[in-house]
């Protein structure tokens, strides 16, 4: 990745954009899918990170929540309008497809159900 992110930055890219990483297993696009959940998981994308840097470029890292798009499952979103790539109709975020209902769906699938909230504020 470091490499593939290098040439970029050195054929004169002004900003790299990573792929879509989830801030949460609800936001997961599959599972398995990349997640930057934990503050330890930083130190994965230094070294990518400062590679770009060493060859002149600037480089973001994209929070992404699935929503209607996860290919999951369950896909979470604010509606229940499904989306053109998944067919199953997304539960809306609501009383009825609360976090801990999710989770207990998840666990029926025998997928793991951690959930990583955000500090309030």
């Amino acid at each position: 990745m470091r490499r593939f992110y290098e040439e970029r930055a050195r054929g004169g890219a002004a900003l790299l954009v990573t792929g879509g990483y989830a801030p949460n297993e609800e936001g997961l696009i599959e599972p398995g899918g990349p997640t930057l959940m934990r503050s330890d998981q930083v130190a994965e994308h230094r070294d990518i990170v400062q590679g770009v840097a060493d060859a002149g470029g600037k480089m973001v890292l994209q929070i992404l929540h699935a929503g209607r798009y996860a290919r999951d499952g369950i896909p979470v979103s604010p509606s229940t309008i499904a989306s053109p790539i998944n067919p199953s109709s997304p539960g809306a975020w609501t009383k009825e497809i609360s976090p801990a209902r999710l989770r207990t769906m998840r666990a029926a699938l025998r997928w793991p159900a951690r959930r990583v909230m955000p500090a309030s504020r």
